[in-house]
């Protein structure tokens, strides 16, 4: 019997693991290579598309794939499985008038004439085209608009709330159950997922919410930081600020002219080991010394040395670092977990 027992709890801890199992997936182009494909964390080769352009995954481990012969999109899972898609002429939604978008979340924004709406991972359309504006879905929830009236749209249910706050003229998309909007006096606050006001519009303008946090400008032009309920728990005497990194308590910010950090105690921190000052991701921020490039922590620590030709920000864990003119990419303890030997790389996604 005590045999069975450990049997049976060691395949529940199999499959349990298996269950929470996460994928990596890297975006790179070899050397003396015009294509590129797509790698697990081993640096194998997981799947190369017949297409010039590609994307980064989704967290759901979809992709979309553009092919510069048919001019037609396809979308492709984690293994390189082209997914069945009902596509028609239409437009993907571009990233600041260059390149396109991928999946926003479980779903793909497309534009055909002058509407939007979504595919899903299936191919098929699950958002109609009727939208005038369709922002990026998060934890399932994303803003349409329609003529001059907003509406919540449950990406999930399909199910369509529309926000009875009067004098919205602008909104942005969720981020940790909040979205920015803006009134017709041009002050911004947020809304919750159920389309209720869960921060007064009071302040000049706001940002998206990162672990609990998010930047916001003060009527006298000053940026400091509130929390979910749209208290001070950073001052506002900044003159600019970039997003809070949870995983280091720290934001970079411009104080008295000069860039420096805040930590969510308050305190305003300058590290001089650094040639530059840059944004926290995972934990750490990406330095420079005698132009070469490596990594510090919030404590002004080199955790990976400035040994570096480039480096990207970390992602899901790891970055890409460039060494002999190669592209590699190193886990936060400054091990390669794959060894310089890309021309170009995207950054790592981690999916479910």
């Amino acid at each position: 019997m005590r045999f069975i027992f450990l049997l049976q709890l060691a395949l529940f801890i199999f499959n349990g693991n298996n269950s929470f199992s996460q994928t990596v997936r890297i975006y790179a182009r070899p050397v003396d290579s015009k294509h590129w494909g797509y790698y697990d964390l081993s640096g194998n080769l997981a799947f190369a598309p017949k297409f010039m352009q590609g994307h980064t995954f989704s967290a759901s481990g979809f992709v979309i794939l553009y092919s510069s012969m048919s001019k037609n999109f396809s979308i492709a899972d984690r293994n390189g499985k082209i997914v069945p898609a009902e596509f028609e002429k239409f437009l993907l939604r571009n990233i600041m008038g260059y390149g396109f978008k991928g999946f926003s979340e479980d779903l793909l924004i497309i534009r055909k004439v002058d509407k939007w709406g979504c595919f899903d991972t299936t191919g098929h359309l699950a958002i109609p085209l009727v939208w005038d504006v369709l922002l990026d879905f998060n934890r399932g929830y994303g803003i349409g608009k329609q003529s001059n009236d907003f509406y919540i749209i449950d990406s999930r249910t399909l199910k369509e709330n529309k926000i009875q706050i009067p004098e919205i003229i602008e909104m942005k998309h969720f981020q940790e159950g909040l979205a920015p909007f803006k009134n017709i006096k041009g002050l911004e606050g947020y809304i919750d997922t159920t389309g209720n006001i869960a921060i007064a519009p009071e302040f000049k303008q706001v940002g998206y919410f990162e672990g609990g946090l998010a930047w916001a400008k003060d009527i006298q032009g000053l940026i400091g930081f509130i929390n979910t309920k749209g208290e001070w728990v950073i001052k506002p005497r900044f003159q600019a600020a970039g997003s809070y990194d949870k995983e280091s308590g720290m934001a970079k910010v411009k104080y008295e002219d000069e860039w420096a950090y805040v930590n969510d105690r308050d305190d305003v921190i300058r590290f001089k080991i650094s040639e530059i000052t840059d944004d926290f991701h995972n934990g750490l921020a990406k330095g420079k010394l005698n132009d070469k490039f490596g990594f510090y922590n919030n404590k002004g620590e080199w955790v990976i040395g400035p040994n570096y030709e480039d480096a990207r920000d970390f992602n899901s864990g790891y970055a890409a670092v460039r060494l002999n003119d190669l592209w590699g990419f190193m886990n936060k303890e400054g091990k390669w977990v794959i060894d310089p030997k890309f021309e170009a790389v995207k950054d790592a996604v981690l999916i479910r």
